[in-house]
């Protein structure tokens, strides 16, 4: 029987997340968690308690840190967890403030299609400007700031230290790292085939492999890099607009960035006219009358 596997990365919401979870048929989706290690577990399986065939928790878990490799390391665990209960047509990632804009049998089905892309690609290198480019030339220490942060640095202090290895890295330090071979930028939010998560987990242990971490633990939000960049087969290259950007099966708006926009009520009827799969970001309680709609209307 065809199933997908959905991994979701969650730091906060549990009542959204239990939400989101149950617009899925047990039948067709199996469901992988990866709670932030800063975060209560506890809470999020009182909601959403461990089934058998249907829904597992990561346990073991490290803190995540906004643009750092820790994202990259949670998102390579989920998917070490899931193959052990696969097959899966698709490892499609979520996050706990994603929620579907379709039911969960056109989910499938449009899930299961062969011929949907794995990921979504922006830009080459060659494409990024200056300033993107040192995003990974340069030395970034996100993570490591935010254990300062976590361990009860005070916040000014880490803002001066980000600050000064933001001057000195970008501007004062005169090398820059060799960047690898066809380095490409694009969504985070990828959608894996068997065949993909197989080779990226038999590939892990190797020295290639091993390399291509170390680059990208020091790049700035290698979530975006470090996949696309992979050698998988099937990848889809689209360029969006400043305010809308495709993300394969995401629909996401970048209207304040570097965050993407809090969808509202406002946003009900685009979502009904987009094409993707999911919707991000939502949130509790400004999305809550959204969220509503689509239930009702999705039922």
């Amino acid at each position: 029987m065809k199933r997908i596997a959905l991994l979701v990365i969650a730091h906060d919401q549990p009542e959204l997340l239990a939400r989101m979870v149950s617009r899925f048929s047990q039948q067709h989706f199996c469901i992988f968690i990866f709670v932030d290690g800063k975060s209560d577990i506890m809470e999020f399986e009182r909601l959403l308690p461990e089934r058998p065939g249907g829904l597992y928790y990561v346990r073991d878990r490290h803190p995540i840190f906004w643009a750092g490799w820790s994202m990259v390391e949670a998102e390579l665990m989920l998917l070490s967890v899931a193959s052990q209960y696969g097959p899966f047509e698709r490892y499609q990632l979520l996050s706990g403030s994603c929620y579907p804009i379709a039911s969960s049998d056109e989910l499938f089905e449009q899930l299961c299609d062969p011929s949907r892309p794995e990921l979504c690609i922006w830009h080459g290198y060659s494409e990024l400007t200056a300033l993107q480019r040192k995003r990974v030339t340069k030395f970034h220490f996100h993570d490591f700031f935010g254990l300062l942060m976590q361990r009860g640095v005070p916040p000014m202090l880490v803002r001066l230290i980000r600050f000064l290895n933001r001057i000195v890295g970008y501007y004062v330090l005169p090398f820059s790292r060799d960047v690898p071979n066809h380095l490409r930028k694009g969504s985070q939010w990828w959608c894996l085939r068997e065949a993909s998560v197989n080779r990226i987990l038999m590939e892990r242990e190797t020295p290639a492999f091993k390399r291509l971490s170390d680059f990208f633990r020091y790049c700035s939000a290698p979530d975006e890099l470090f996949f696309s960049t992979l050698p998988l087969e099937d990848v889809r290259h689209v360029f969006g607009s400043p305010i809308t950007v495709e993300h394969l099966n995401h629909h996401i708006e970048w209207r304040y960035k570097p965050r993407p926009s809090v969808l509202v009520e406002e946003s009900f009827v685009d979502l009904l006219a987009s094409s993707s799969l999911f919707c991000r970001k939502v949130s509790l309680p400004e999305s809550r009358r959204l969220l509503d709609k689509l239930d009702a209307f999705y039922d």
